[in-house]
C-alpha cells in the first residue's frame, strides 16, 4: 500500500507541476512573445521608411530621422507595462492607414508618428515630450538642406 501511495504522490506532483508550467507559459510567457513579435513586425515596417528617400532630402539626414522615429517606437513599446499590446495593435492600424494615405512619405509623416506615439499612454506622452525636440532639430536640418 505504501508503494502505491508514493506513486500517487509522484503522479499528483507531476500533474501539478505540468499544470503550473502550462499556466505560467500561457499567462506570462506567451503574451510576452506575442508582444515582442508584434513590436519587431512594426519596427521592421518603420525601418522600411528609410527608403525611398524623399526628393530633395539628404539621404543621411533622412536616415537619421527615420532611425530616431523607429527608436522612439521601440522605447515607447519597450514593455507591455509601459504601453499595452492592445495599444500597439491600435498604433499599427493607424500607422498602416497613414502610410497608405501619405504617398510619398515625408517629414510630416514621421512627425505624425511621433504625435501618435504620444497618444499611446502616459509613457508615450512622456517620451515624446522629452525627445520631440531632437526630432524637430533633425527635421529643421532636413528642411534647410
Amino acid at each position: 500500500m505504501k508503494r502505491r501511495s508514493a506513486w500517487t504522490i509522484v503522479g499528483v506532483t507531476a500533474g501539478l507541476l505540468l499544470f503550473a508550467g502550462t499556466w505560467f507559459y500561457l499567462t506570462q510567457l506567451r503574451p510576452l512573445e506575442l508582444y515582442y513579435e508584434k513590436e519587431r513586425e512594426i519596427a521592421k515596417r518603420l525601418s522600411a521608411l528609410e527608403q525611398p528617400v524623399p526628393e530633395g532630402i539628404d539621404p543621411q539626414a533622412w536616415k537619421n530621422l527615420t532611425t530616431l522615429t523607429n527608436n522612439a517606437f521601440g522605447n515607447v513599446f519597450f514593455r507591455p507595462q509601459l504601453a499595452s499590446y492592445a495599444e500597439m495593435l491600435r498604433f499599427q492600424t493607424d500607422l498602416e492607414t497613414k502610410l497608405q494615405t501619405d504617398k510619398p512619405i515625408q517629414v510630416e509623416t514621421l512627425r505624425w508618428i511621433w504625435k501618435r506615439l504620444a497618444q499611446t499612454g502616459p509613457h508615450g506622452k512622456q517620451y515624446s515630450d522629452r525627445m520631440i525636440a531632437l526630432f524637430e532639430e533633425g527635421a529643421t536640418q532636413v528642411a534647410a538642406h
